[in-house]
């Protein structure tokens, strides 16, 4: 068929997610690419756990997803075959994180349409949580290496960006779990790319950090995205958006679409 949508085997879909998504492909025309749609993390009963963080971005948009994977997991896309095909589909290396690839490639030089409702339903273990943000940033590291080596007119200032923001983000990893002297080492890695924009992420993960694990020891905190427990099928997709991006991430992200518009 002319279209293609994707589904991890353990992910889920709402019933109307197609339908939405085909009707914005079609109001989008003929130069959209792909379409996504926002999710909910969910465990192995299919109960919402929360809503899956993102940067909702459209249109013209492949610098900016470089510094920010706006789809968020390889479950919420409906794209044009003929975009897929023109990518060269899904990347055979395990190490790439093939599903961001393959929605960067398209956004080149297609337009990138949203559903802003949580459609998609992703699956996530307390067991494999630690281990699958590691293995993302890296995942998305070797993204940033294989956009460099196709398309070197990419500007290097993006790609610096979004590498030392990943470089924040495996450095913060690294403290979580007790490795300060790798966290240290990839936080310097991380400021030397991208100075401001590294350092802010890192400071707000760990002040964040201090607040949950306030919150969790007083018995307390701010609930947010669907009651505990509630099945997924019973969320209300078209709940709020979450917080937008933060101060100099914004910034970020203006620049590189006022770049993107040149």
């Amino acid at each position: 068929g002319p279209f293609v949508a994707t589904l991890d085997a353990d992910d889920i879909w709402h019933p109307d997610k197609i339908a939405l998504q085909m009707s914005a492909m079609a109001s989008g025309g003929a130069d959209t690419g792909f379409v996504y749609c926002l999710s909910r993390r969910i465990d192995a009963g299919g109960r919402a756990l929360g809503t899956l963080k993102t940067h909702p971005l459209e249109g013209r948009i492949f610098l900016r997803s470089l510094l920010f994977n706006p789809v968020g997991n390889g479950s919420s896309m409906l794209a044009r075959r003929s975009a897929v095909e023109e990518a060269g589909g899904f990347h055979p290396d395990p190490e790439v994180q093939e599903d961001n690839l393959l929605q960067i490639l398209i956004s080149r030089s297609w337009r990138v349409a949203l559903v802003p409702r949580y459609l998609t339903g992703y699956r996530v273990s307390d067991i494999s949580r630690s281990a699958d943000l590691d293995r993302t940033a890296r995942g998305r590291i070797r993204v940033l290496q294989e956009v460099r080596e196709r398309f070197p007119e990419t500007p290097p200032a993006a790609l610096a960006l979004a590498e030392g923001r990943l470089r924040a983000v495996l450095a913060t990893q690294a403290f979580d779990q007790g490795r300060i002297r790798r966290g240290l080492q990839e936080l310097a890695r991380g400021c030397r790319l991208a100075p401001g924009l590294a350092t802010e992420f890192a400071a707000v993960h760990l002040v964040s950090g201090i607040k949950i694990r306030l919150r969790a020891m007083h018995g307390g905190g701010r609930a947010s995205g669907p009651p505990p427990g509630a099945d997924f099928f019973d969320c209300n997709p078209a709940a709020p958006l979450g917080r937008p991006p933060r101060p100099l991430e914004g910034r970020r992200l203006a620049a590189l679409e006022r770049l993107e518009a040149q």
